[in-house]
């Protein structure tokens, strides 16, 4: 399977040593939006990267335009956004700031990892989903998370269960991820897995957009 990845360097915010890879909702200070705000954060960050919009010179200027965003966006307190619900937020957001791309949730998951495939192609980041249906059926819930030591293994760091996610490249079974504005790995297997069987696909799936 052939690296394919964004053609552009990712959303950066803050200086050139201490940037973070993507938006984190962590920054915010509504208990809503820093616990269930990932979904706005990716969305936004999406839109930025579409506009080329790809560098942010500190922390508060990100939440000063993620302040602006934040009513196209319908999160509920426990529950984030759907992804239902997501996709058109996004599509309005697009909207608002010119952006000729169609969005839509869910593809089925034979389509899936082509469809990220032909994003990633295009220059398009792709917002995925981990929704792990019955966490407590099964143990550890969620997706893996790693990152790269110095000589270039991957490290089990963290794991990521109910949460928006952003691709930003995929080589074989490795997925680059940015997530609480840092780049973190994770496998493609083992996201496919859990949406075919620890999922339903409706709920564990990807913000579908193409250019018009």
């Amino acid at each position: 399977m052939q690296n394919k990845k964004l053609k552009k360097e990712y959303l950066r915010v803050g200086s050139n040593a201490l940037a973070s890879y993507g938006g984190n909702q962590g920054w915010l200070k509504s208990k809503a939006l820093s616990g269930y705000g990932c979904g706005l954060i990716a969305g936004n960050d999406l839109v930025m990267y579409l506009s080329g919009e790809t560098a942010m010179a500190d922390i508060e200027t990100y939440k000063a335009r993620i302040k602006k965003e934040r009513f196209i966006y319908p999160i509920i307190n426990y529950f984030g956004i759907a992804g239902i619900m997501l996709a058109p937020s996004i599509k309005l957001d697009m909207i608002k700031h010119h952006l000729p791309y169609s969005v839509r949730w869910g593809v089925f998951p034979k389509n899936l990892r082509k469809t990220c495939e032909e994003m990633l192609e295009n220059d398009i980041p792709v917002i995925f989903s981990v929704c792990q249906v019955f966490n407590f059926l099964w143990k550890p819930a969620g997706l893996q998370l790693y990152r790269k030591n110095s000589s270039g293994e991957l490290v089990p760091c963290t794991r990521a269960s109910s949460h928006y996610m952003t691709l930003t490249a995929l080589d074989g079974d490795e997925m680059t991820v940015s997530s609480w504005g840092n780049k973190y790995y994770a496998s493609w297997k083992e996201y496919e897995h859990l949406v075919r069987r620890r999922s339903f696909w409706v709920f564990s799936n990807i913000v579908k957009v193409t250019k018009k």
